[in-house]
């Protein structure tokens, strides 16, 4: 068990560093915050379930200096699979742009998944195809299809596959910011 916590403090070490270089020579950074919907098939040995995957995301890459440079940086997620555990991923994101509004992108890193069975390290890697459009104002609108891999280092070795749609934070809160600002308008 201590060489997987020493893998999980090495991947975290990594993800730290690449978020602590300077920035002077590149541009401001770039986040996003997402909701990740969809299915996992999990399990260990030959049992295998499908559920419900429901995860909140959120990123920063750094180096982007317009819509058709890379961007590398830490990305941060917190998920279920069908509510009977909590997953925290940690991950080091490369973006690579596919024209104007499209992007690929691939995350490997470390997940410490928490169940009723106890807390277990692993390995993880998600990859999302979609539109990331350039955030001129820092925040990047994002959106498309999610397919990643989780693998159990310690305990029942379990396995997961991840298939969901991420869908942009601040598309989703639009409606309610909306709704706040019509109330508090009012009375004006």
């Amino acid at each position: 068990m201590p060489r997987v916590l020493r893998r999980c403090a090495v991947g975290a070490a990594v993800v730290l560093a690449f978020t602590l270089l300077p920035d002077a020579a590149s541009a401001d950074p770039e986040w996003t915050s997402a909701i990740v919907t969809g299915a996992v098939i999990h399990g260990a040995r030959s049992e295998w379930d499908t559920s419900f995957y429901g995860a909140v995301r959120g990123d920063a890459l750094f180096f982007r200096t317009n819509r058709h440079s890379l961007g590398f940086g830490p990305a941060l997620e917190v998920g279920t699979a069908g509510f009977s555990d909590v997953r925290l991923l940690g991950s080091a994101e490369l973006l690579a742009p596919l024209g104007e509004f499209l992007a690929v992108s691939v995350a490997p890193g470390v997940v410490m998944r928490s169940s009723s069975e106890g807390a277990v390290a692993g390995l993880s890697g998600r990859a999302f195809f979609g539109m990331r459009a350039y955030g001129y104002t820092d925040y990047s609108l994002n959106g498309g299809l999610v397919v990643g891999f989780d693998q159990d280092l310690g305990g029942p070795r379990e396995h997961a596959i991840v298939v969901g749609l991420q869908i942009d934070g601040l598309v989703l809160a639009l409606p309610v910011l909306f709704l706040v600002s019509a109330f508090h308008g009012s009375g004006d």
